[in-house]
């Protein structure tokens, strides 16, 4: 059986510009007059990081399906 990647394997793939990406991402630009609470950026951080996770992890699956 192979091994399935795991998100500690993701964590070691992050480079400092998708860090960034998915920081700006829950961050809005000094522009925006609405202030968020710290649990609304937590959540945003979240989804962010899982999403980048969900697309990594789909093309590990894809790469193992044609190997």
């Amino acid at each position: 059986m192979t091994n399935l990647p795991n998100f500690s394997d993701f964590l070691d793939t992050l480079d400092h510009d998708t860090l960034l990406e998915i920081t700006n991402s829950a961050i809005p630009d000094s522009s925006s007059s609405s202030s968020l609470q710290v649990g609304e950026v937590s959540l945003k951080l979240s989804i962010s990081l899982l999403e980048k996770y969900h697309e990594w992890l789909m093309r590990q699956l894809q790469q193992q399906i044609q190997d």
